[in-house]
């Protein structure tokens, strides 16, 4: 799906990609696989969550490509005028019934309001060998566990030439493939 739209993510210093998470400790386990995953590249990221001071976070943001954070701390970065929306080109709302439960859901839509729509197109760099890219649609990733009411009805910018896709996941082991496959088998179906 990231082909589709053909975002580009370099090191701009502005935050491009956005991660929201109902927790610290998710907050937490995703930065690092975002932090050991980009190791070999010149893309920074940046924690946001509540229960902390804002002075390392705040360092952090400045040079940050990619955020991850808990919708309060993020919002109040964005109050604070240290949180910009202007540069992201991704948008992905991690667990998002959870976020509901928890209360969440108005500074969700706050937060997905305040991120641009469309992002604009990029002029030719002949001296990075880098053709011109039209503006292109800002892609938002929605996982949730659960689909109810408020969540069906969020908008979150869902392109609607893509089609919403519910899977369905069966955790199972099945004896004889077990000999062959060291894990658990996981049957995945989708329909549209």
């Amino acid at each position: 799906m990231l082909n589709y739209y053909k975002v580009r993510i370099e090191k701009m210093g502005k935050p491009q990609i956005l991660v929201l998470e109902p927790t610290r400790e998710l907050a937490h386990q995703v930065a690092e696989q975002f932090v050991d995953y980009g190791k070999h590249t010149p893309l920074k990221v940046a924690l946001l969550h509540g229960g902390v001071g804002y002075g390392k976070q705040d360092e952090e943001i400045k040079v940050a490509d990619v955020v991850v954070a808990t919708p309060g701390r993020l919002i109040d970065h964005f109050y604070r005028g240290t949180m910009r929306f202007g540069e992201i080109k991704i948008l992905i709302l991690d667990e998002v019934d959870r976020m509901l439960d928890m209360g969440f859901l108005p500074i969700v839509r706050r937060i997905v309001s305040l991120c641009p729509w469309k992002m604009p197109a990029e002029p030719a760099d002949p001296q990075n060998k880098r053709a011109a890219t039209p503006a292109t649609d800002r892609q938002t990733l929605f996982f949730s566990a659960t689909m109810p009411p408020p969540l069906s009805n969020l908008q979150i910018g869902v392109s609607p030439i893509l089609p919403k896709c519910k899977l369905h996941v069966d955790r199972w082991p099945r004896p004889s493939l077990m000999r062959f496959i060291p894990s658990p088998w996981i049957s995945v179906t989708s329909s549209y």
